[in-house]
């Protein structure tokens, strides 16, 4: 076996080579491309699980929708309801997270996420890795019983909702 750079003959001290070796640079950011207007002169943010791009909108029903993010990108999930077409919820949810929610009212929802880093609160979209999904049929509150949904953002063996991928201005339909 051939002796390391640094290994020292028996009774002697171990040399160390630290310094002579030189550091080496740290990574250059891959490079996005272009940044849109929006996001000239801002910097990305990380949001917490939970957090609101826009603010709720009718929050007097009793039924809740459990949201699990099971990827490896954080996401944005907007809830929008079918008959007005307008933003419900629209939350942040980090990657591993999860986040429940709440008080919806009935009718019939569909739920639109994308997946993402580098979120720009500015743009309301995130500058890397931007991928956009619906779940291919509403969820349907009815008003007459509480209701809990619990769905995964990724891919599930033996799961019942299939997601599709949809462009950003059918992400945005409910502005």
């Amino acid at each position: 076996m051939k002796p390391s750079a640094d290994a020292s003959a028996p009774g002697q001290a171990k040399r160390s080579n630290a310094t002579s070796r030189k550091a080496i640079p740290a990574p250059e950011p891959t490079p996005i491309g272009p940044l849109p207007p929006c996001a000239q002169g801002h910097e990305p943010k990380h949001l917490k699980t939970g957090d609101r791009i826009e603010p709720d909108g009718r929050k007097s029903g009793e039924s809740n929708i459990q949201v699990m993010n099971r990827s490896n990108l954080d996401a944005v999930v907007r809830l929008v309801d079918n008959s007005t077409s307008k933003t419900s919820r629209f939350v942040y949810v980090q990657a591993g997270h999860s986040f429940a929610l709440g008080d919806i009212e009935a009718g019939t929802y569909w739920v639109r996420f994308e997946f993402g880093s580098d979120w720009m609160p500015e743009c309301r979209d995130f500058m890397r890795d931007s991928a956009y999904r619906e779940f291919a049929s509403p969820l349907v509150f009815v008003d007459d019983r509480v209701r809990l949904y619990q769905v995964t953002l990724s891919p599930v063996v033996g799961g019942r909702a299939a997601a599709k991928k949809v462009d950003r201005q059918r992400f945005l339909e409910g502005d």
